[in-house]
């Protein structure tokens, strides 16, 4: 197999620090729809 036919799950192994960041992004990325999400109900009642 090749070596850029790695899977997710390779590179997970690899070290658990990228996911910790995802973690955190989507953390955020949650947070920030949630409050584009009131807005807009806001603005449609």
């Amino acid at each position: 197999m090749h070596e850029s036919k790695r899977t997710s799950a390779d590179i997970n192994q690899g070290s658990e620090e990228p996911r910790a960041v995802l973690v955190r992004f989507a953390a955020e990325v949650g947070a920030r729809l949630e409050t584009d999400a009131r807005e807009r109900h806001k603005f449609a009642s």
